[in-house]
């Protein structure tokens, strides 16, 4: 609501709606920041993954993938 209208339901709202208002807003920020935060360390962590997976790689060489022993080749 914009306007006229949204004037005339702040008029009618009593505080203690407004306060509730309020509170719901600022949890909103908040979660929406903590979502930033975790898509960010979600990030670094598949980084470090990746990393870690290389280093591993280098130390022990390459395997050739297994067999899959359900796949029935014979």
């Amino acid at each position: 609501m914009t306007g006229e209208a949204g004037a005339a339901v702040g008029q009618n709202m009593g505080g203690q709606d407004v306060a509730g208002l309020v509170e719901l807003r600022r949890e909103n920020l908040y979660l929406r920041q903590r979502i930033v935060d975790l898509q960010s360390d979600v990030t670094s962590l598949t980084a470090e993954g990746d990393r870690l997976r290389q280093i591993l790689e280098r130390l022990h060489g390459r395997r050739a993938p297994l067999p899959d022993p359900l796949s029935g080749g014979q």
